[in-house]
């Protein structure tokens, strides 16, 4: 606790004087990281000095740590040049559509008992997305639904989803 100055009055309140508390916090941060500071650049100039002194023969200067030089093998990542994976990204089946070899055919449906904003929305995407059919969903569950779009070959399918009538979610299926 800090020390009190008894003044001549003793009807008078009593003063707290600075130089009777010692260093407030601030200053004693501000000290340290001087200290601080002053110990990194003595080690600095040493090592400079000593790279000067032996010339050609002096250590390597330091290596900063980095995330990427600390990092660890990771036993999962998998190496491009593996047989086993250009044996399987040869078979893969979908290959043929992610080489643009089959044209996508994409089925865009709405939730069911959608408003008119969500059906504008979904006019909208049948206009930009080529090769793209609207169906109403009405009450055909989810499962049904995909089984009849691979049954028709399609190969995308859009769920647009609505809440409080505007259209909020788009759901992909992507074969």
């Amino acid at each position: 606790m800090a020390k009190t100055q008894k003044s001549a009055d003793s009807s008078a309140p009593l003063k707290i004087t600075k130089k009777s508390m010692g260093l407030s916090k601030t200053e004693k941060g501000k000290k340290l990281r001087l200290e601080k500071n002053k110990a990194k650049r003595k080690r600095q100039d040493e090592r400079r000095k000593k790279r000067e002194a032996l010339g050609e023969r002096a250590p390597a200067k330091e290596v900063p740590r980095t995330i990427e030089n600390t990092r660890e093998y990771d036993v999962t990542m998998v190496d491009p040049n593996d047989e086993e994976i250009a044996h399987l990204e040869m078979n893969d089946e979908m290959a043929t559509y992610f080489k643009r070899e089959t044209t996508p055919k994409v089925l865009i449906t709405i939730s069911q008992c959608a408003k008119m904003k969500t059906w504008k929305f979904c006019y909208e995407l049948k206009r930009c997305i080529p090769n793209s059919e609207m169906f109403s969903r009405k009450y055909v569950s989810m499962k049904k639904l995909v089984k009849q779009a691979l049954e028709k070959k399609f190969t995308d399918i859009i769920i647009v989803n609505e809440n409080r009538r505007k259209p909020s979610e788009l759901t992909l299926y992507l074969r």
